[in-house]
């Protein structure tokens, strides 16, 4: 039974008995099934998806009887680093004792592939909504001085739907350099996921 197997060590020659050519690029002398079979063990064991398994998680996966109370030397023998947790990383390294970390590394990815996110790409105003921004802007800068202090952008905000409370907090948020007024390009941001 591989459980059983996995819980007292598995083998201990540290390769797999399906080994591929070495030096081969993407190749290794592990197998990638037998590492993803160790990972859905692993899982199995780790209740709380928490990517470690704790003595607690252990005990109860277990069940009880002989394997049980065997459970905390078992736990010993896998927590190297003597957390009080043992990762897959640590699970791993009791089945394959003379994999280099390259080799751990290989097998970490296999188990935990990277995931590319897609880039977005960020959205931009179109030179008329700029046009239109800066308009506005300039309405509201009664006192020319090329700025929206709190009374300016109080009425600007307010001529557009905002309440005051809001416009506060748009003001703070906003006012990045801390002048205590908005800026054409702070506006600017302001505005920005109006238009986008």
């Amino acid at each position: 039974m591989v459980q059983k197997k996995s819980l007292q060590g598995g083998s201990k020659g540290g390769a797999s008995t399906s080994k591929g050519k070495s030096g081969a690029k993407g190749s290794s002398k592990y197998s990638k099934k037998e590492v993803l079979e160790l990972l859905q063990i692993f899982s199995e064991h780790d209740k709380d998806g928490g990517g470690e398994v704790g003595i607690q998680e252990l005990t109860a996966s277990m069940g009880s009887g002989n394997l049980a109370s065997q459970a905390e030397s078992m736990f010993k023998k896998l927590d190297k680093d003597g957390d009080g947790n043992v990762t897959f990383r640590e699970y791993l390294k009791l089945y394959y004792p003379l994999a280099s970390n390259a080799e751990f590394e290989q097998m970490m990815s296999w188990a935990y592939p990277k995931v590319e996110r897609p880039v977005t790409p960020e959205k931009t105003l179109s030179s008329e909504q700029l046009e239109e921004i800066k308009q506005i802007f300039v309405m509201y800068d009664v006192d020319g001085n090329g700025v929206l202090d709190r009374p300016e952008l109080v009425e600007a905000m307010v001529g557009v739907g905002y309440d005051e409370d809001e416009i506060e907090d748009l003001f703070e948020e906003y006012d990045k350099d801390g002048t205590n007024a908005v800026d054409f390009d702070e506006f600017c941001d302001m505005l920005k996921s109006a238009y986008l």
